[in-house]
């Protein structure tokens, strides 16, 4: 699949190469190995690569408090009022799961 992506560059790139490029522009990069594939813990299903990043952005957004920020990113878009622990994350996924399940 071929997109034109003027911020890119005005020429055709895959769909690949744009995201690598999007994803190279922020900090997912520089904190999951899960996405280089130069360790065993990439992931070969893209169900569980879905879980993967699912769990990595809950815990990016909902538990970690930003230095810039100094709260977290949900707590500064209003969606939060607390930080989570991740006993919370794993509550969440466990009621979620039985959502979907039912």
């Amino acid at each position: 699949m071929n997109v034109k992506i003027d911020s890119v560059s005005d020429k055709t790139v895959s769909l690949r190469e744009y995201l690598l490029h999007v994803y190279a522009n922020t900090s997912g990069g520089m904190k999951m190995r899960r996405m280089t594939r130069l360790t065993n813990a990439f992931s070969k299903k893209l169900d569980n690569h879905r879980r993967a990043m699912a769990l990595h952005y809950m815990h990016y957004n909902f538990c970690r408090v930003h230095q810039t920020l100094r709260v977290t990113p949900a707590m500064q878009a209003g969606v939060s009022d607390h930080v989570w622990t991740i006993s919370e994350v794993v509550a969440t996924i466990e009621v979620r799961s039985g959502e979907e399940a039912a």
